[in-house]
């Protein structure tokens, strides 16, 4: 009996409790983000171009936090990709700064890169990548400032 209540909160709670928060909605197999935008301001920016089969799209900027760390954001983002994939922040020196599995198809969303403003001076590009390390998508990063 315990059971079968549980399940039907745990059913009302992803119906339609946490879809009206406006954090994670998962329609027919897809998902789709819509966080808000990071406080601060944008220091990097530039836009999602394929270098796969599947479709990308969308716009990838760094923010600079009121807190003084960088966090990457995706917005508008889109993609064809049903894969796993992980979003990869490179900076000036093509080096890999941070990477974090990809949350959602579409939507707005962010990532902390886990850097400050002390220790990252460049960004020049956000990659999405398999999880093999091939890059799908990039978009390479031109400064706002």
């Amino acid at each position: 009996m315990i059971k079968k209540y549980a399940c039907l909160i745990i059913f009302l709670l992803f119906s339609y409790i946490l879809p009206g928060c406006g954090q994670v909605t998962i329609t027919g197999g897809s998902s789709s983000l819509s966080e808000s935008a990071p406080t601060g301001s944008i220091v990097f920016q530039g836009t999602f171009s394929s270098v796969s089969s599947d479709t990308f799209s969308g716009i990838a900027a760094i923010y600079l936090t009121t807190a003084g760390s960088f966090t990457a954001r995706l917005q508008s983002f889109s993609t064809s990709s049903s894969s796993t994939l992980k979003v990869v922040g490179v900076d000036g020196n093509g080096d890999d700064v941070f990477s974090s599995t990809l949350r959602a198809q579409s939507g707005d969303q962010n990532y902390s890169t886990g850097t400050s403003n002390g220790g990252v001076v460049s960004w020049s590009a956000v990659n999405i990548e398999t999880t093999t390390g091939d890059v799908v998508a990039t978009a390479l990063l031109q400064s706002t400032s």
